[in-house]
């Protein structure tokens, strides 16, 4: 099965017009259709309907471009993996961050990342862990780095443990709390607080840090 024929259906069934998927794949609209015909000769069914509004995806074209996808994905891998062996280099890679480890241990990562691998071409996206497990699943991205104590079980994906990250609080050395024993934590509140998006669980530990009723916010304090 020619795998330039699945990428052909799975770029329709997203466009669901074969002018822009024409263009998509750089062919002619002809070509396009001569491939979408000989895939759908090959497997003995229709996968799209053609009239005159445009173009809509059968029920047999959603499951073989449900399976087409996987497909597509594991002959990505596997030249992706086959690079790696002979370059011994990684290509092009794109992860996720969540916003606390990208403030955090990200930089330094890329910077012995880049400086091991001057070749590699890295694309980073910082978002939220839900956004990223999207992408994830939608395979934009090839792996993400997250708090994921809210993500219930998913067959699509593997969780693998990190590290464990720790956090404090900081201030600048000529700050009135600079250098003093705090035994009332909300004496901080006297002042300005930042810090990036936190994690639930990272927000309920500090609630209980403060002493702060559950339901009160700690982003309005």
């Amino acid at each position: 099965m020619d795998l330039r024929k699945l990428r052909h259906a799975v770029v329709l069934s997203e466009e669901l017009n074969f002018a822009r998927t024409a263009q998509k794949v750089s062919l002619t609209q002809s070509a396009l259709s001569r491939s979408i015909q000989s895939l759908e000769e090959e497997l003995g069914g229709k996968l799209f309907d053609r009239n005159l509004h445009g173009v809509s995806i059968t029920p047999i074209g959603e499951q073989v471009v449900k399976r087409a996808k996987a497909l597509l994905l594991d002959a990505n891998n596997l030249r992706h993996e086959v690079t790696l062996m002979q370059n011994h280099e990684m290509g092009d890679i794109h992860l996720g961050v969540g916003p606390l480890p990208g403030a955090t241990f990200l930089p330094p990562v890329l910077a012995q990342l880049l400086s091991e691998y001057p070749k590699l071409r890295t694309e980073v996206t910082i978002n939220n862990w839900d956004a990223l497990l999207v992408q994830l699943i939608d395979e934009k991205l090839e792996f993400f780095i997250a708090d994921v104590h809210n993500i219930s079980e998913n067959k699509k994906i593997d969780v693998q443990r990190f590290s464990r990250q720790y956090g404090g609080l900081f201030c600048r050395r000529e700050h009135p709390l600079s250098g003093k024993v705090i035994t009332d934590t909300r004496l901080i509140f006297d002042y300005p607080l930042v810090s990036v998006r936190l994690p639930a669980s990272v927000t309920s530990e500090l609630h209980r840090f403060f002493a702060l009723p559950a339901h009160q916010e700690f982003e309005s304090l």
